[in-house]
């Protein structure tokens, strides 16, 4: 048995079709767009179904989702002027991973009793930082 913090998915994937705004000359600029689905702090990886940097100077610099159902992308223009990339789609796929809450710990594990060690560290750290026992966040 393996234990996954939830949701159980590794990877959800969406299809989304983004109409990117004018990037400014010489310059890297993030856009946002909605991608129903994201769940914010979690990494992404995007795959345009199309030649994005068809258009000489343009490209896709990196990404992440900024917000729930937010898709941040940053585009470079690496020319003299204005460029206004033309709409495409792409495959979006967010790594579903568990975030733990501030100082406790999350584990892929094999080991049933290592799971239950687990939890159990987090319970006695959390109700001792209640108790004021000990100092944490």
């Amino acid at each position: 048995t393996i234990f996954r913090p939830s949701p159980a998915a590794v990877m959800s994937v969406y299809t989304a079709t983004l109409t990117p705004a004018s990037v400014a000359a010489n310059i890297s600029a993030e856009q946002t767009f909605t991608v129903s689905g994201l769940v914010s702090g979690n990494p992404v990886a995007i795959s345009p179904q199309a030649n994005v940097s068809a258009v000489a100077g343009v490209g896709i610099a990196g990404a992440r989702i900024s917000a729930t159902d937010t898709l941040a992308l940053c585009f470079i223009n690496a020319t003299a002027a204005a460029i206004t990339p033309a709409a495409f789609s792409c495959l979006v796929a967010q790594f579903n991973v568990g975030t733990p809450t501030a100082g406790n710990s999350v584990q892929q594990i094999v080991n049933p009793m290592q799971t239950t060690l687990v939890t159990e560290a987090n319970a006695i750290r959390s109700a001792l930082i209640t108790t004021g026992l000990i100092a944490g966040a």
